[in-house]
């Protein structure tokens, strides 16, 4: 999982592991369209599925409070600067 993929992910954890992308770029700084590419991986994983136009889910619910208690060590080891959740 990319750096971004990771950022994306925790974001979602954070509303409730579902979310509109509208609020998701809200919360990390940024344009929806700079979302698209992340998005559009993460559905292709099979990491998140689109649960209707314009709206994100974790596919499995259990991912978001995993990738919450992991992601302050996976910030520090990140290759961009990645956002903290504090």
């Amino acid at each position: 999982m990319s750096d971004r993929q990771m950022v994306c992910i925790a974001a979602l954890a954070l509303h409730g592991g579902a979310s509109s992308t509208g609020a998701l770029a809200h919360t990390l700084g940024r344009r929806v369209q700079e979302l698209s590419k992340v998005r559009d991986a993460l559905i292709r994983e099979g990491d998140v599925y689109s649960v209707h136009r314009g709206h994100l889910a974790l596919a499995v619910t259990i991912f978001g409070a995993k990738a919450l208690a992991q992601y302050e060590a996976a910030r520090q080891d990140a290759a961009v600067d990645v956002l903290s959740l504090e």
